[in-house]
Order: C-alpha cells, then structure tokens, then sequence
C-alpha cells in the first residue's frame, strides 16, 4: 500500500492533468488504491489526453466503492450537539 501514498508526491504529479491528479489526490488510501488500479486500466485502451477529455463520461462506469464516502467520518453531529443545550438557555438571546 506505500506506493499509493507517494503517488501525489511523485516528480511526475505536475505532469498530470488537473482533474486526474485531484481525483487520485484523496486521503482515504484504499479509495485511492482502487482509483489508481482503475486509471492504469483506462490506459490500456486510452491515452491520458484522451481519459482527461472524457473524465467524466469515463467515471460513469466506476463502481460505488471508488465514491469518496458521503459523510467525513470526524464530522460533528449537531443534532446530538444541541441536545446538550440546558433547557434554560433555549431561545434565550442574552449571553
């Protein structure tokens, strides 16, 4: 798994088209491993140009496990935040 992690490091990253390079460019590494895999399957058939142009049309065809996860797992729940809230201070405008 090292090697997906210095891939955004690589001398060859400026070399990459902008939207490739931001879509393998995320901190989940075993997304970011499935991504990769998926890239150098594309280029079997395609050339970077080519994958570039057509990104999105392209990654109409990935599967569901290659999304980035719809909610960050360190996100606040402010539901549960306000709920700590004392009843006595609710809709009170002084502080």
């Amino acid at each position: 798994m090292a090697i997906y992690r210095v891939v955004t490091y690589s001398r060859y990253s400026p070399y990459l088209p902008g939207r490739i390079y931001e879509y393998i460019n995320i901190s989940n590494l075993s997304i970011r491993k499935k991504r990769l895999k998926w890239l150098i399957s594309l280029l079997a058939n395609h050339e970077m140009g080519e994958i570039n142009d057509r990104f999105y049309e392209l990654l109409n065809d990935q599967t569901e496990e290659m999304y980035e996860p719809d909610s960050h797992p360190y996100d606040v729940n402010w539901a549960m935040y306000d709920e700590l809230q004392s009843p006595s201070r609710e809709g009170s405008d002084k502080v």
